[in-house]
């Protein structure tokens, strides 16, 4: 009977100890869970501020970009107006201007990727916690390439207009706008040609660069709201206190 109770009470010392030491583990694996944890949500709340900064820099672009516009919009109805006029080398060395002027306007618009290429490249894209945040953040980015496709085709009609330019206008007062940036007096005989079908294509190539610059600003504009909510949504989920 001793000896039977002596190893009854060994055995629950021993089932003591294995329990004691389960308990131990699952706390050391629940402390470890809970430091990566944390240093997970460090690191993405990181990425999110990082990538709030890019999305801020995007919105001025943006605003930069429409103002730009607005003017060019104002540059190119002018001088379609004065070109369309019977009397159009009287006023020659004003279209001239506004004609070389309006290509320096435009500029490409680049969103700046440089938070979001990098979790994507390092697989950190996957530690997004919040669904409404990673929704956001994939529609906008992967939205990218149609605005590049806008720039492409922009650049494209501004070469042609380009070269019909040097149809119409006096090579040498094109350069000495570009240099100065301000209108060259002529005497009014900056335009190198009086006929009508020349004059129409270039007044034709700079309506299609209007048009084109129009659908981009839509685009542009629906991507600047996109940015705000996407900003929103991340102070909404991202709100360290």
């Amino acid at each position: 009977m001793l000896t039977e109770n002596k190893f009854s009470k060994y055995l629950l010392y021993a089932i003591g100890e294995i329990i004691l030491v389960v308990i131990g583990i699952l706390i050391a694996l629940g402390l470890n869970n809970w430091k990566d944890n944390k240093a997970t949500a460090n690191i993405e709340y990181g990425y999110m501020q990082n990538l709030k900064e890019d999305l801020n820099i995007d919105i001025e672009l943006y605003n930069d970009y429409l103002e730009k516009n607005a003017e060019i919009f104002k540059i190119i109805e002018l001088m379609v107006f004065q070109l369309s006029q019977d009397n159009f080398q009287s006023t020659s060395d004003e279209s001239a201007f506004n004609s070389r002027i309006m290509t320096t306007k435009w500029n490409r618009v680049r969103p700046v990727e440089r938070t979001f290429e990098q979790m994507k490249s390092s697989g950190q894209l996957k530690i997004i916690s919040k669904q409404i945040v990673s929704d956001n953040i994939s529609d906008y980015y992967n939205s990218i390439f149609e605005l590049e496709t806008y720039n492409e085709a922009l650049l494209l009609w501004l070469e042609n207009y380009i070269k019909l330019m040097g149809k119409v206008y006096n090579g040498q007062v094109l350069l000495e706008i570009l240099k100065t940036k301000n209108k060259v007096s002529t005497e009014n005989s900056a335009i190198i040609t009086e006929d009508r079908e020349t004059i129409n294509e270039l007044i034709t190539s700079a309506q299609y660069i209007y048009g084109a610059i129009s659908l981009s600003e839509k685009l542009v504009i629906n991507r600047k709201e996109k940015a705000k909510n996407l900003i929103q949504e991340i102070d909404k989920n991202y709100n360290k206190k």
